[in-house]
């Protein structure tokens, strides 16, 4: 390794894949010790601040999939350490979206048929594009399950688990979460929901 790369390396945390990643925008970054897996179907753009700690891993036909895997972080985005996304399809975070530590987003999941003869852990995978749209804000310690999209300016409780799509403008929490609040632009407030 040519002493350039040595520098390199060690100031974006000592680990080399992160120089394998498609394409890091102007003023981004990634914390100490992350962890990059096909970097060549990740985005992140610029301005753009992931903690230390944090995964991004796609998989792609070596893992036995029909999927194509990609992982797009949009611009000005904040999100905190210990950061998990696990993607065998398409992971779309669009600009100025916020989100608090340990928050694990996954789009693939193993095949789950008891009469197969491989088990769960050798079935091939199944995904499901997972879509944050913008300046919505994920609370501490999340999950966001494939085939979710997240709503503009929406906000998930800390703790959630999230396993069907929320609409703009609204607040989602628990396990699974369920819409309490939506903003109101006649009140210029946020209203409860009645239970759905």
């Amino acid at each position: 390794m040519s002493m350039i790369k040595r520098i390199i390396t060690k100031f974006l945390g000592g680990n080399k894949y992160i120089l394998k990643i498609k394409n890091i925008g102007k003023k981004s970054r990634i914390g100490l010790l992350h962890n990059i897996l096909n970097g060549k179907y990740i985005e992140i753009g610029e301005g753009t601040s992931i903690g230390r700690y944090s995964k991004l891993h796609c998989y792609d036909n070596n893992n036995n999939i029909k999927y194509s895997p990609s992982i797009k972080i949009g611009n000005n985005c904040m999100i905190g350490q210990n950061f998990s996304i696990m993607s065998a399809d398409s992971v779309i975070i669009q600009d100025n979206v916020l989100m608090a530590s340990y928050i694990t987003i996954v789009n693939e999941n193993h095949g789950m048929n008891a009469e197969e003869e491989n088990f769960y852990k050798r079935q091939p995978l199944t995904a499901a594009p997972i879509l944050i749209k913008e300046g919505a804000w994920i609370g501490e310690r999340c999950c966001v399950l494939p085939g979710v999209t997240i709503g503009k300016r929406s906000i998930i409780g800390s703790g959630s688990i999230v396993t069907k799509s929320v609409p703009d403008y609204c607040i989602a929490v628990g396990n699974p979460a369920r819409i309490i609040k939506k903003w109101d632009f006649e009140t210029h407030s946020w209203k409860n929901v009645k239970d759905n």
